[in-house]
């Protein structure tokens, strides 16, 4: 649950920890949205009730924007270059499976 109100024009951290900055909240409808500091991705969409969605400060905000892999490696987790690096490698498995599969029906 979200320990502040927030409201458009509030930064916050989504629920995959990307600072946003917040276009919509609604909290009869259970929805805060916002768009990526990092990527530029929209909306990011969080529930108030059941998430935990945290403002932060624009100063924050901006330092994480500056230098996400830092503080993604800081906060324990791997860098989102390892989670790309990860991601691809399960991509180009899936990939091959399927092509093996093609390749070689009676094996899938």
């Amino acid at each position: 649950m979200s320990k502040q109100r927030i409201k458009p024009g509030d930064f916050f951290l989504d629920c995959f920890d990307n600072p946003c900055i917040c276009t919509r909240a609604s909290y009869v409808d259970d929805t805060i949205e916002g768009i990526s500091l990092i990527d530029g991705s929209a909306p990011r969409g969080c529930s108030p009730r059941h998430c935990v969605v945290d403002r932060i400060s624009m100063t924050k905000a901006f330092q994480m924007k500056a230098d996400f892999d830092e503080w993604y490696y800081q906060s324990g987790r791997k860098t989102k270059k390892q989670d790309v690096v990860d991601a691809n490698k399960e991509a180009v498995a899936d990939m091959l499976y399927k092509l093996a599969v093609k390749i070689c029906p009676s094996r899938g």
